[in-house]
C-alpha cells in the first residue's frame, strides 16, 4: 500500500465543478514522487519510499480509505465526486506526455490498469457507471497551443 501526504496543497483548483486532470508519478528508484493537475507540477518530494517495490497479486482499491487489509472501509473516508480515464503505468510518463494528456491531445492507456478494462471490472459499494456521450471537455490552459 502506498500512503502519502500533501499538506499544504489547496484542494480548490479541482473543486471548482470542471474535470481537470491529476497525475502522480513515483519512481522507487530514486523516491521521486511528483503531483500534476492540468499538467503543472503542484508538488515534489525526494526520498519517497526509496527501494520500496509493490508487490503483484493484491487488489486496486479506489476511492476508499482502507484501515485494514482488504476491509475496514469507513463510510467517512470515502470519495464522492465523478471519476474518469483512470489509468496505472508501470513506468514513470514523461512530462511531455502527461502534458499532452491534460490538455486532451495525448492516449490514455495505462499498461497495468486501463479505464476500459476499469470500468467492467466488479465494483463494490455505491459505484453508479456511467456513459457519457463524449469525453471530457477539452480544457484551455494558459501557454498552451490551441489546435488547428
Amino acid at each position: 500500500m502506498v500512503l502519502f501526504n500533501f499538506r499544504g496543497l489547496k484542494a480548490s483548483p479541482v473543486l471548482d465543478k470542471h474535470w481537470h486532470h491529476v497525475c502522480i508519478t513515483w519512481t522507487n528508484i530514486e523516491g521521486k514522487l511528483n503531483f500534476y493537475i492540468d499538467g503543472a507540477l503542484k508538488r515534489a518530494k525526494t526520498e519517497f519510499k526509496k527501494g520500496a517495490v509493490i508487490k503483484g497479486g493484491g487488489v486496486v482499491v479506489i476511492g476508499q480509505d482502507q484501515d485494514s487489509l482488504g476491509g475496514s472501509f469507513h463510510v467517512l473516508q470515502s470519495f464522492a465526486g465523478l471519476l474518469s480515464h483512470v489509468n496505472v503505468w508501470n513506468f514513470v510518463l514523461r512530462t511531455f506526455a502527461l502534458v499532452d494528456m491534460a490538455t486532451g491531445f495525448g492516449t490514455e492507456a495505462g499498461n497495468t490498469i486501463a479505464w476500459k478494462d476499469l470500468v467492467r471490472s466488479q465494483a463494490y459499494g455505491q459505484v453508479k457507471v456511467v456513459t457519457i456521450s463524449k469525453d471530457p471537455p477539452m480544457r484551455k490552459f494558459k501557454n498552451s497551443v490551441e489546435p488547428r
